[in-house]
């Protein structure tokens, strides 16, 4: 396994248990993950979250392949 894999291996597991710590937390505190995902607030905020994201994504993308087209070896589709 090269030294990248490796990286990205560690940095994965590292992740994974700061992902069940934090799960713990939640449960230690009686926080319940699926009435927060289940209130009609928060499935408010999070599709306005979604749109407000990819009105930026796509104003971003036709900024940068604008920019990318000024180049003459650029072949963007």
């Amino acid at each position: 396994m090269s030294g990248f894999s490796k990286g990205i291996l560690i940095v994965m597991i590292r992740l994974i248990v700061w992902i069940v710590i934090g799960l713990l937390a939640l449960s230690f505190f009686g926080i319940s993950l699926r009435a927060i995902a289940g209130s009609p607030t928060n499935q408010d905020n999070i599709a306005f979250l979604v749109s407000v994201l990819k009105d930026g994504w796509e104003y971003i993308s036709a900024w940068l392949h604008s920019v990318l087209a000024m180049f003459p070896n650029y072949k963007g589709e």
